[in-house]
């Protein structure tokens, strides 16, 4: 199994060594090493998140999580996150977090193997007696599955986080702009007052609030000064941990699924409940209407997985097909009328079974289209970009040199 070591940073930044990502300390960094943790393209970046200084904020990410396995010591972070355990000074490690569980009597049969591929069994065991038993974890062949758990697959069982502050993005954003920071590490006070002392001030248009939950609105006035351009798909949302992480040291800022959740119920037309939808209520009405998750249940905060927006979209698609009467299928009809779990057909489309006789089910025809243009990667194992999702949104193709795509099919939510 391919191991590589990483360590706990005070102060850190993000090199590329031989095609694998690592971290090197900035001057006077306090170094806390972790366990090796098998698998490339892992990253796992430890902030300073609140005042007084040396309190730590954990942020794993994996370029390839889709479809990579988690191992039982990854998991243990994961988990100890989700159940809001008081985090140690320097941030978890995957003994820390596997110890922690164990006090509280959330550990394998036999003990932690924190190096071992986590199989559904083992899952199921350690979730029992938390919060987040449920289906299918207490089902009885669930835990006698051998299966093997991807960390996306993981993080669908946990919940999603309660997204950043102000100060601990700024934190961040100080990092990823390697601007250079006090001996003792950042604290979020002395990131602010860093990017505020800048030629040009980076802050939000109303000033800095440092305990404030940073929107997406907030972020996009925030980084108007410098090189990064993000991608805002709801400006009133929070902006989750990986999100912003991605954005900052990623190849491109991700979409996630409480994004993909936003955009189902708004193209389906869904009424919302009264102050308007979060991306919470978004996927628990997906769950509820349709059956759908991503696998183990959704998580607003996780990575959107190519292979979770086309398994999704594709049930919710058919089964709108299914339930739609053949007379409105046929007829004309414009955008869906908020509430309705119908979508409207022109009059120039054909129905749904042209459509199905002609080239396969119009689920299929939807994502094939898409999939030409470049709006949603055809790798199973991709992330999908954010800038994808919202171009699918506005009906917008990214290339120039595209073939257009087929006119929309019946029952395919149409783009915001």
């Amino acid at each position: 199994m391919p191991h590589t070591s990483c360590s706990s940073i005070f102060g850190t930044r993000i090199v590329k060594t031989s095609g694998k990502k690592t971290m090197k300390g900035l001057p006077a960094g306090r170094v806390l090493r972790t366990a090796q943790i098998s698998g490339l393209s892992v990253l796992v970046l430890w902030i300073v998140a609140t005042v007084p200084a040396y309190a730590a904020r954990t942020i794993l990410y994996y370029e390839n999580e889709c479809c990579r396995y988690i191992t039982e010591g990854e998991f243990a972070v994961l988990y100890v996150e989700g159940l809001k355990l008081g985090e140690p000074a320097q941030g978890w490690t995957v003994q820390s977090a596997a110890a922690a569980l164990s006090s509280l009597g959330h550990q394998p049969q036999g003990g932690w193997v924190l190096s071992r591929y986590l199989s559904e069994s083992v899952m199921a065991r350690l979730l029992r007696n938390s919060p987040f038993f449920r289906k299918p974890f207490s089902d009885p062949a669930f835990q006698k599955s051998d299966a093997l758990v991807t960390i996306a697959g993981a993080r669908s069982a946990l919940p999603g986080d309660e997204g950043l502050t102000q100060g601990e993005f700024a934190v961040l954003l100080a990092e990823a702009l390697k601007i250079p920071g006090p001996s003792s590490g950042w604290s979020t006070g002395s990131a602010i007052a860093a990017l505020t002392g800048q030629r040009v001030p980076i802050q939000p248009a109303a000033g800095w609030k440092q305990n404030a939950q940073l929107r997406e609105s907030d972020m996009l006035q925030i980084l108007v000064p410098t090189r990064f351009r993000p991608t805002s798909l709801d400006p009133s949302m929070k902006v989750s941990t990986l999100q912003a992480y991605s954005l900052l040291f990623g190849k491109f800022e991700i979409a996630t699924e409480g994004h993909f959740g936003l955009f189902v119920v708004t193209a389906l037309g869904a009424p919302a409940p009264p102050g308007g939808w979060t991306q919470e209520e978004a996927l628990r009405y997906i769950k509820e209407r349709f059956g759908v998750d991503s696998g183990y249940g959704w998580n607003a905060s996780a990575p959107l997985c190519a292979k979770t927006f086309d398994q999704a979209l594709r049930r919710i698609i058919e089964q709108l097909q299914a339930t739609a009467p053949v007379s409105q299928q046929a007829s004309s009809a414009g955008p869906q009328k908020a509430g309705s779990p119908k979508a409207g057909v022109d009059k120039d489309q054909p129905t749904a079974q042209e459509s199905t006789g002609r080239s396969g089910a119009p689920s299929e025809e939807y994502l094939k289209s898409i999939r030409r243009n470049g709006l949603i990667p055809s790798d199973q194992c991709a992330i999908i970009p954010a800038q994808g999702l919202l171009s699918l949104r506005r009906g917008e193709s990214p290339c120039t040199d595209c073939v257009p795509p087929p006119p929309p099919t019946p029952l395919v939510p149409p783009p915001f």
